[in-house]
C-alpha cells in the first residue's frame, strides 16, 4: 500500500510528543492520534521531505485562541469519531515522511 503524499489538511494517525511529555522527559508520545498535516517541505539538501503535524483532540482547549474546533461534518468526513474535536494551533511536532510514529488508520 502506498502512503499519501503529506500535504496541509491531510489526516493522519501519528504518536505525538505533546511539549508537556517532552517536558517531562519523554522522546516518544504517550498516545497515538489523529493530526492534521499543516506543511510539508523537500529539505533541498537532503532530498528529504518534512512534514509539520498537529494533534486533534478531544479535550477543549485550555485557551480558545490557541485551537480551532473542528465542525461536527467536517470530522465525520475527515473519519474522525463521535464528539468534538480540536486542531491545536500552538502544538507541532516535525519528522521526516514517512516517519516510524505513523499508524494505519483504524476503520470505524
Amino acid at each position: 500500500m502506498s502512503l499519501p503524499r503529506p500535504r496541509p489538511g491531510l489526516v493522519i494517525r501519528y504518536s505525538f510528543l505533546s511539549s508537556h511529555e517532552a517536558r517531562a522527559g519523554a522522546t516518544e508520545g504517550r498516545k497515538e492520534r489523529p493530526v492534521s498535516v499543516v506543511a510539508a517541505a523537500r529539505v533541498v539538501s537532503s532530498g528529504e521531505v518534512r512534514a509539520f503535524v498537529s494533534p486533534i483532540p478531544h479535550e477543549p482547549p485550555n485557551d480558545p485562541a490557541t485551537s480551532l474546533e473542528i465542525p461536527s461534518r467536517v470530522a465525520w468526513k475527515l473519519g474522525l469519531d463521535a464528539g468534538r474535536h480540536w486542531l491545536r494551533l500552538d502544538e507541532t511536532n516535525a519528522f521526516t515522511w514517512p516517519g516510524f510514529d505513523l499508524r494505519p488508520l483504524i476503520a470505524q
